[in-house]
């Protein structure tokens, strides 16, 4: 499978990868850093990665480690997904749950809400359980062991960085969006 996933910033630089600093997450239940973190200063602009509908925006609880954040659930050919954005700006979502996005629109504007020290979008992709067994189903198309780890319900968090679209072909993407404006564009906040 091609990489599918729109960069989501304007900025082309990760602060901290996938898997790090295990001794860190361990408090938090987590094996390690279960997703990326990208530059987006307070403001930036957030894009949409994929297709997909709102599954849920805001704080999940007060105190919930990814702040005020935004889902969209898409399909592939193996199950759902969900792309999750977390540290946004309250109140800054573009969409609502339950409607429908597309890839390139801008969803909500970076801060520093939940659990973080600096302004920065913290990017996770995640396999969601759909049947009643919760039993946990390996990506079939992850790329080897160390790019996707279970959690305790039975979904699978996944490496989101060998899926992104490269920086560049993401910004033209962009750009090209921005051409003619829809509801969640960035000439159209």
């Amino acid at each position: 499978m091609q990489p599918f996933i729109l960069w989501p910033t304007e900025y082309n630089h990760i602060t901290q990868g996938w898997g790090e600093r295990p001794s860190y997450y361990g408090k938090f239940g987590l094996p390690y850093h279960e997703g990326i973190d990208i530059r987006a200063l307070v403001g930036t602009l957030l894009y949409a990665g994929v297709d997909g509908t709102v599954s849920e925006v805001g704080f999940r609880t007060r105190t919930h480690a990814y702040g005020y954040a935004f889902r969209i659930r898409f399909p592939l050919e193996d199950g759902l997904y969900e792309l999750i954005y977390a540290h946004g700006k309250r109140n800054s979502a573009k969409f609502n749950k339950g409607e429908t996005v597309q890839q390139g629109q801008v969803v909500m504007l970076a801060d520093t809400t939940g659990n973080t020290r600096a302004s920065h979008l913290h990017l996770s992709l995640k396999k969601c359980v759909t049947d009643k067994s919760r039993a946990a189903h390996t990506p079939t198309w992850a790329r080897d062991e160390l790019d996707y780890f279970f959690l305790d319900n039975g979904e699978a968090m996944i490496n989101p960085e060998p899926w992104l679209i490269p920086f560049e072909e993401s910004q033209k993407l962009i750009k090209g969006r921005l051409s003619t404006p829809v509801k969640g564009d960035a000439i159209n906040t």
